[in-house]
């Protein structure tokens, strides 16, 4: 069996050719290229193409089943991995070290979305994004008001019936005095503002018309509770929930930790939804059990209900079922 382990970068990619029965191998330094990689595809008999879970190894990974190739997209989370665990890390032992884990068949593959799916979840990823940048820049206004001792409306009303009174202090940069320059970088930001909120718009719309063709957020939606950003998340992030051999509900529920710092942390998917294995198998209905949360334990209250979610839906999404609450449990 011949192997091609790929140590993937932004530009380089050392190829690392392994004969399995030999236990010879060669390296190549390549370009990390469509039509180049392709060549090399091409150009060498392979049986198997490795390759570590990262950006690139999405479209890498098309072009070689495009071409017939076998492919393995490994993870990178287990020990071999740890520093730890490395003495010596060139781009040359890295790809002998997939090749011969490869051989051996120590690697643990991961599951790697089709194209289309990959690009929805770099949309959902990109309106969080814009989110993000819009209420910063909502923070960093609101901080020029407080500043010069200026009130305006407080929460969302402020960017709405209250955005002619915010409006009013702006002033071109080239037409302020030097004791108002803040009022022209109010107007650059709202200019950036309304820009970004556009886009955000835009974006939005876009996965507006995913979803009404999705039968899979179609579905997640009829969960109480559950509006269209929340399911595109959920779908963004499990793909096919039938790919976990433990099931839905032990690949969901993630590591307990402060709700609010991972929240603030990860931009994408179900990171921020860490889940609590008893209060999943003991609870049935989803709303009582969030009501109790949120009296205890404050803002916890996202925990509870990401794990309802969980626990009530798989069936529904993966069978077609009713998603009945009473026959997951």
């Amino acid at each position: 069996m011949k192997i091609l382990a790929l140590d993937l970068g932004k530009f380089n990619t050392m190829c690392c050719f392994f004969d399995t029965r030999t236990r010879e191998h060669t390296f190549l330094n390549a370009m990390t290229e469509r039509n180049y990689l392709a060549t090399a595809f091409n150009k060498h008999s392979i049986d198997l193409v490795v390759m570590e879970a990262c950006g690139p190894s999405g479209w890498i990974n098309d072009l070689a089943v495009s071409l017939g190739l076998k492919t393995l997209v490994c993870s990178t989370n287990e020990d071999a991995w740890r520093w730890s665990n490395v003495k010596r890390k060139t781009d040359k032992d890295d790809a002998l070290k997939l090749a011969r884990m490869a051989a051996m068949q120590e690697l643990k593959a991961v599951h790697m979305p089709s194209e289309n799916h990959r690009e929805f979840r770099s949309l959902v990823k990109y309106r969080k994004t814009l989110d993000y940048r819009l209420n910063k820049m909502k923070c960093t206004i609101r901080a020029w008001f407080v500043n010069h001792g200026i009130t305006i409306d407080s929460g969302e009303k402020a960017w709405n019936t209250g955005r002619e009174r915010i409006n009013s202090f702006r002033k071109p940069l080239t037409e302020c005095e030097p004791h108002e320059q803040w009022r022209g970088e109010l107007d650059l930001e709202l200019t950036q503002f309304d820009a970004l909120s556009a886009q955000l718009e835009i974006v939005i719309k876009k996965l507006e018309s995913i979803g009404q063709s999705d039968p899979r957020i179609q579905r997640i939606k009829t969960i109480p509770g559950v509006g269209p950003r929340t399911a595109e998340i959920l779908v963004a992030c499990i793909d096919e929930p039938s790919r976990t051999s433990a099931g839905f509900v032990c690949y969901a529920a993630l590591v307990f930790s402060n709700a609010d710092r991972t929240r603030r942390h990860t931009q994408s998917a179900m990171n921020w939804w860490p889940a609590c294995d008893r209060w999943i198998v003991s609870s049935v209905e989803p709303f009582p059990a969030m009501t109790e949360r949120k009296t205890r334990f404050g803002t916890r209250t996202t925990l509870c209900f990401a794990a309802s979610i969980r626990c009530t839906r798989p069936y529904s999404w993966e069978n077609g079922g009713s998603g009945n609450s009473n026959i997951m449990i």
